[in-house]
């Protein structure tokens, strides 16, 4: 299954995959193609920004994370922990991840996720597996919609959104108390 998604996601395809929060619905973050047929599959505004995952040295490369922020992410990467940083504009991404320059990034702490983050150089968008206005899936029986390739795992799925901190300002700002508490 994980070459099939690595092969997904290089192919300009969509991933409806199991995450530590809820289901995720991704693909590469770099390619229009692809971000636009993830947002029709939503049903999803062009204006409104998603989130992205990747490997820490790929998250530090498509954003600027602060020195002080650094022990916070030891502590919770991976895990429920979205950060939202100055996104760095020398880093190609379709501009839909981005909002004012921000970006919003995290490492899910889930076994398949992390397995798929050691194989790719590259970030995922990383939104919620539902039409845009529906809840946030937490059963892979509650997905309405169908990506390219969609990977079943209720296993480690818990529900609860994760905790998204702005790092961008001191003190940093919790816009959403999530499954961890900073």
């Amino acid at each position: 299954m994980l070459e099939k998604a690595i092969n997904v996601l290089r192919s300009s395809g969509t991933l409806i995959y199991p995450t530590d929060t809820v289901y995720g619905l991704g693909c590469d973050a770099r390619k229009a193609d692809a971000v636009a047929k993830l947002f029709a599959l939503k049903n999803r505004e062009n204006n409104k920004a998603v989130s992205v995952i990747g490997r820490r040295d790929v998250l530090e490369k498509i954003c600027k994370i602060p020195d002080d922020a650094q022990p916070i992410l030891d502590k919770f990467w991976p895990g429920a922990l979205t950060g939202i940083f100055t996104a760095n504009c020398n880093y190609s991404l379709d501009p839909r991840t981005l909002q004012n320059k921000t970006i919003a990034v995290r490492i899910p702490n889930h076994p398949f996720v992390l397995a798929l983050l050691e194989h790719i150089d590259f970030p995922i968008i990383s939104t919620s597996a539902n039409l845009a206005g529906d809840p946030a899936p937490t059963k892979f029986s509650d997905i309405k919609i169908h990506a390219d390739l969609n990977i079943e795992d209720d296993e480690f799925v818990k529900g609860t959104p994760s905790t998204l901190v702005d790092f961008r300002q001191k003190p940093y700002k919790i816009l959403r108390q999530g499954d961890i508490t900073i």
